[in-house]
């Protein structure tokens, strides 16, 4: 008799368990299928790539170096770039993406041909040319 009752106590743990799981993943199926997560990045659409350029031509023993990039992306949803403090926030997060990415390209390619374009420099001064260009206007400070 306490065996039966103890089976079912553990039936019914086990069955408002599941319901429980079952009861979640149906409140929200849409977002965790998605891959994007709208509650850190917002819609998409408000962001900037920021691309890491080198230029090569060929080594100093006449080998052939191709040209490579890398890119990361910077979301700015959460920002107001219209406010000095928006605006410098997003200069900070292109900054330091375009570091991230030419450290990357360091670290993979570290030999580079002498005309190669300061990878910093470049990557940085493209992505603000992509904020002005996608807000229709150069953000206070820029």
């Amino acid at each position: 008799m306490i065996g039966d009752t103890l089976r079912t106590a553990r039936y019914g743990a086990i069955v408002l368990a599941f319901t429980a799981v079952g009861l979640t993943a149906a409140v929200n199926p849409a977002r965790a299928q998605s891959g994007y997560d709208y509650d850190r990045y917002g819609p998409p659409g408000d962001d900037v790539t920021v691309t890491a350029p080198r230029h090569h031509g060929r080594s100093a023993i006449g080998a052939p170096i191709e040209d490579v990039s890398t890119t990361r992306v910077v979301y700015f949803h959460d920002l107001d770039v219209d406010t000095p403090y928006g605006a410098d926030r997003l200069r900070s997060r292109i900054q330091q993406a375009a570091r991230s990415a030419c450290d990357e390209l360091d670290a993979m390619y570290p030999i580079t041909d002498g005309d190669s374009p300061d990878c910093y420099k470049s990557a940085v001064q493209d992505a603000r040319f992509q904020v002005m260009d996608s807000l229709g206007y150069t953000p206070p400070g820029w």
